[in-house]
């Protein structure tokens, strides 16, 4: 496969691959004809261990290091980091998600609060307008519905 078929599969400039070749990770055989790369499966399959290796943290040199053969506790050292970093990412994000899921409910809150105020300096003006004051017991309510049903599917 050529060096310019490789990086469009595998989703990287040819530059990188180059660079592959040169630390000595692949080993492209060239064409007769045109001194062109031609990548075999198993330089594939290098590469793809770099480009994972590169998604998982690893630097450029460190994916060489890799591919070449580490010692194995180096190895599990790095990996062990890696998942402690994603281990706190991951609740990072869900703190993150906690206190979004707080601010919605204290805003709902305080709306409800703002109206139930509303309601109450109503009630003291329109006594005896009951037939408006219902209206709004009956708006109120539904909104205490509405709070209730959303704190029950939280």
């Amino acid at each position: 496969m050529k060096i310019s078929d490789a990086a469009k599969l595998l989703g990287i400039s040819t530059d990188t691959i180059r660079y592959y070749e040169k630390e000595g990770v692949i080993t492209p055989k060239r064409t007769s004809k045109n001194n062109y790369r031609d990548l075999d499966n198993r330089d594939i399959i290098s590469l793809l261990i770099c480009i994972y290796n590169r998604k998982i943290g690893y630097s450029m040199k460190g994916s060489v290091e890799y591919v070449e053969g580490i010692p194995v506790s180096k190895i599990t050292d790095i990996l062990n980091k890696k998942i402690d970093e994603l281990e706190l990412e991951v609740k990072e994000t869900k703190n993150l998600i906690n206190y979004l899921t707080t601010l919605k409910i204290l805003e709902t809150i305080g709306l409800l609060l703002n109206l139930n105020a509303i309601y109450c300096h109503m009630q003291k003006f329109l006594n005896q307008k009951y037939v408006l004051l219902k209206i709004i017991q009956d708006i109120m309510q539904n909104y205490l519905n509405i709070f209730r049903l959303l704190t029950k599917h939280k």
